[in-house]
């Protein structure tokens, strides 16, 4: 079955609303955004920084019938 989601655009771009989303997602996995570090008593610990992460946007000129409609592990 293929399945492709929409949604009514707004004034934001699609990058900015997934931003949002990612940022307010995320902040329940604060763990994983920190990075492995060691602090004064030498133990490692999960340093959190907030750099915050790289994201990036793409955009590709292809029909979704160029799409492959199976992975190569059949999913």
């Amino acid at each position: 079955m293929q399945t492709i989601y929409a949604c009514r655009t707004s004034s934001k771009t699609m990058t900015d609303v997934l931003k949002q989303s990612l940022a307010k997602v995320l902040v329940h996995y604060y763990p994983l955004s920190g990075s492995m570090t060691v602090d004064p008593q030498d133990r490692f610990i999960v340093g959190l920084t907030e750099k915050g992460v790289p994201f990036m946007e793409a955009i590709a000129c292809l029909a979704t019938s160029g799409c492959p409609t199976r992975t190569r592990h059949g999913i």
